[in-house]
């Protein structure tokens, strides 16, 4: 069973807690990862921004919301859709959790969720518009053509606070991969990962109305 004096390093920001988190979550029992879960969320809702991040590492290294998705999906690009989905909703909603569930069952019914909109979307075979869609998921998807206003994108970066910013620039304007960025910032995968959700939601925002 971990230590909650680690656990709750970790939650703080201690780096040596966290990889030790991490080491043991991966050699731990199910119950005991469990309990991770939800010491973390707990912690998270509380407003503990590293506590939000492990969680997110944990999610999406050890695919603990992927049953939910591969239930419904099964092409690899839109289960990746989901997954991303749901790191962005999960930081998102982190504060609304209550601990009245289990934090696994929390988040599988987020990515069940979220599947369910990819599926949506692919059913339809066309993008759909207005209040039906999420303004990051809008914005995922037409980066690319926005990116050909840099000046307005920079812009907008601007007001996208650190570290996050750093980790979009670096994979949507260098176009590194999410192993190179991990590498250049010093952070786990996990990590660049839910920073680059959280930009991108942050910047949706603010480019939603763009032609």
């Amino acid at each position: 069973m971990t230590d909650p004096e680690l656990l709750q390093s970790a939650a703080a920001g201690d780096v040596a807690a966290r990889g030790t988190i991490v080491t043991e979550y991966g050699a731990a029992a199910a119950d005991d990862r469990i309990a991770i879960l939800d010491g973390l969320a707990v912690h998270g809702a509380g407003g503990a921004v590293p506590a939000t991040e492990l969680l997110l590492e944990l999610v999406h290294r050890y695919r603990v919301a992927q049953p939910a998705i591969t239930s419904l999906l099964v092409d690899p690009a839109d289960i990746e859709d989901a997954a991303q989905l749901t790191l962005i909703a999960v930081m998102e909603k982190i504060d609304q959790f209550e601990g009245r569930s289990r934090f696994q069952t929390w988040v599988r019914a987020i990515a069940r969720n979220e599947a369910l909109q990819v599926l949506r979307r692919k059913q339809r075979k066309s993008e759909p518009s207005g209040d039906d869609v999420p303004e990051q998921w809008a914005f995922a998807r037409r980066l690319s053509s926005v990116v050909a206003d840099e000046v307005a994108v920079r812009q907008a970066l601007d007001r996208v606070p650190e570290p996050y910013r750093e980790a979009l620039v670096l994979r949507e304007f260098d176009q590194l991969g999410y192993d190179e960025i991990a590498e250049r910032l010093g952070v786990p995968v996990g990590t660049v990962r839910s920073r680059i959700a959280r930009a991108r939601d942050l910047l949706a925002k603010q480019t939603w109305h763009w032609g």
